[in-house]
């Protein structure tokens, strides 16, 4: 299995390649990432892991499109970012944009035009989504409140994220390269019932421990 940690900095994964655009002991490639393309083929990774980055790139749309492109059909990509209402959302001068749990929408499998292409701009890079919000200290138990599914995360954005800050959004996607695999052309609840189970999966895959270091800055 091959697995790539984009944006790594200090936290130097054994058995992973580390990624980066600094100078640090134990980043085994040094790239700008926001110069395209990586420096990998196409359909290289099993799992690509990149927490606490997407925020401070130019073009976040681009940088997911990246990873679609290294990535193997059907690999896991966990990233991990700041959700708007997070208090220190604006605190860091190089954090370009926050996120929210909708943001990559535009990629998800459920919202996909029947042509199997982006409302956007007609590309063909898209995945099941899980997206989830993090909270930290005595907000915490939130988590499990807000996260039941898209709609109590919606309600919470719309109406309450402004009192209950949010910290961290995170999003597990699953790489999809196959238009029947996708189901694009089926009845949007057979998409649905295929995010259900990849959603599933997802919280099986992912431990507790490697959930708290995905959104922690």
């Amino acid at each position: 299995m091959k697995r790539l940690n984009v944006g790594c900095g200090r936290d130097i994964r054994k058995g992973w390649i580390n990624l980066d655009m600094i100078t640090y002991p134990g980043i085994d490639i040094i790239h700008n990432l926001n110069k395209y393309p990586y420096p990998f083929k196409n359909n290289t990774f099993d799992r690509i892991w990149a927490s606490q980055i997407i925020e401070h790139l130019d073009d976040p749309y681009n940088f997911v499109k990246e990873l679609w492109r290294i990535a193997k059909p059907g690999a896991e990509i966990n990233i991990g970012t700041v959700h708007f209402s997070a208090p220190n959302v604006w605190g860091d001068l190089t954090h370009r944009r926050p996120f929210q749990s909708d943001s990559f929408n535009c990629f998800n499998t459920k919202y996909k035009d029947k042509n199997y292409f982006s409302l956007i701009d007609n590309s063909p890079e898209f995945f099941h989504v899980n997206s989830r919000i993090w909270f930290r200290y005595f907000f915490k138990p939130l988590r499990y409140i807000v996260n039941i599914n898209r709609y109590t995360q919606l309600i919470y954005e719309r109406w309450f994220s402004g009192i209950f800050r949010a910290d961290g959004q995170s999003f597990d996607l699953e790489v999809i390269k196959n238009k029947k695999e996708a189901k694009i052309n089926n009845p949007s609840r057979v998409v649905y019932e295929n995010n259900k189970n990849y959603e599933s999966r997802i919280k099986r895959k992912i431990s507790k421990k490697e959930l708290d270091e995905l959104y922690n800055e």
